[in-house]
């Protein structure tokens, strides 16, 4: 977030939603209010979109982040790597890639032996810190979004970057067809939350599909017909990269 004195100069700083959720991933320009006003401050706004927030955890969800935490082979295997990331407060999802070529690849810039972890939620240190404790020695740990230096105790200083995933905002647009004397009154919202709960659960590279917005919608009661539901202006599933994740944006729910 970047805030405004009355000389004009701006300053980042580190901001974090007080209730936690999806609800904290905003757009760009979204925040422009302090709630404690201080002396001296005339703005803030965020220029670019936050993100990280997600709804909580469905079972599902958990059983499946646990197996994969717990998946320690030996070694320093990339699914090791990934295993240790998962283990850290905060991290929803993690995948680490590599090059053990002697060149940099020509498709996604790792360089030569190096591997380039990708890491969804999280401390940065204490990410870059668990990185230089599990990756193999001599190997590269590479990224460009966050660059880290570590002493170790000989005074040596190693570099551990790491990426963070790319964020596709998914904007969804539903018009129902009710059931007056079955759809709750606040049936809308729990459309709208049902949605919302399906897209922060998806994983790196996890394509939005369709046919799922559809079941989700479904499961509150009242419901007749969808006669128009789009995701980002279309009516098809979402491919979403392998280092993007899908989060939600504007949900809107209305009734016919």
């Amino acid at each position: 977030m970047c805030i405004r004195d009355s000389s004009g100069a701006l300053a980042r700083a580190e901001i974090e939603a007080v209730v936690p959720g999806a609800s904290g991933n905003v757009g760009a320009g979204a925040i422009s209010r302090m709630v404690r006003p201080q002396a001296g401050v005339t703005g803030v706004t965020n220029p670019d979109p936050t993100s990280g927030g997600r709804g909580t955890e469905t079972d599902a969800q958990l059983r499946e982040r646990y197996v994969r935490s717990v998946s320690k082979p030996g070694g320093a295997s990339a699914a090791a790597i990934e295993a240790a990331l998962l283990d850290i407060e905060g991290v929803l999802d993690a995948e680490v890639r590599q090059n053990v070529t002697l060149e940099t690849d020509p498709a996604t810039g790792i360089p030569p032996k190096a591997i380039a972890p990708i890491v969804w939620g999280g401390d940065a240190d204490e990410i870059a810190d668990t990185l230089y404790t599990v990756k193999p020695a001599e190997i590269q740990c590479w990224g460009e979004d966050e660059v880290h230096e570590i002493t170790d105790s000989r005074g040596v200083t190693h570099t551990i970057g790491f990426n963070r995933p790319g964020l596709v905002t998914v904007n969804v647009a539903a018009v129902l067809s009710v059931d007056p004397a079955a759809f709750p009154p606040n049936g809308s919202t729990l459309v709208a939350a049902a949605i919302e709960g399906y897209l922060s659960g998806l994983a790196l590279g996890e394509d939005v599909i369709y046919t799922r917005l559809i079941s989700r919608i479904h499961s509150v009661p009242g419901i007749i017909d969808i006669p128009t539901l789009t995701a980002n202006g279309g009516t098809g599933n979402i491919a979403v990269a392998k280092t993007a994740v899908a989060v939600p944006g504007t949900i809107t729910v209305t009734t016919s």
